[in-house]
């Protein structure tokens, strides 16, 4: 621990000064809209020009109403439209998955034709066989019963699909 070099300034001392944070100022939403600042001016600097003094203010303040229900407006607009696409997005998985699942579906139904077939033809190639036995013809039984066998074995024992 002797080692260690002592720190020069350890900011124990007090005499350390933060950043100057700036004042943040937050602007009326009205604040910007040339319509809205247009009739202000109007009814502040002409109110003659707009009915008097009382007209003058009533339709600025309309304006200014008006104004604000538009921008609530828009804002509720904004709102659906990222609702929408959060709904779109999930509508695009549904269609891949529903897909997914009709191709899994018809996979199935080929599959187990496929099956049924190599049972058919196992058991019509087994029946012949027999009769190769029968006809002294052994070589060619024995060939056909292996493959009867082993059409039979994959009917039977071929995996289902669709997982």
């Amino acid at each position: 621990m002797s080692n260690m070099p002592t720190p020069t300034d350890s900011g124990a001392s007090g005499t350390q000064q933060g950043d100057q944070v700036p004042d943040v100022q937050v602007e009326s939403p009205m604040i910007g809209l040339p319509i809205v600042t247009t009739m202000e001016g109007l009814a502040a600097g002409h109110a003659r020009s707009m009915g008097g003094e009382a007209a003058g203010t009533l339709i600025a303040g309309a304006f200014k109403k008006m104004n604000h229900n538009l921008q609530e407006a828009q804002k509720e607009l904004h709102d659906l439209r990222n609702k929408l696409e959060v709904a779109q997005g999930q509508l695009s998985d549904h269609k891949v998955k529903t897909a997914v699942l009709e191709e899994r579906v018809k996979s199935f139904s080929r599959d187990r034709n496929i099956k049924n077939l190599c049972i058919t033809i196992g058991m019509a190639l087994i029946g012949i066989a027999i009769d190769l036995f029968r006809n002294n013809l052994r070589l060619f039984g024995v060939l056909t019963v292996i493959l009867g066998v082993v059409l039979l074995l994959i009917g039977w024992l071929s995996p289902e699909g669709g997982s």
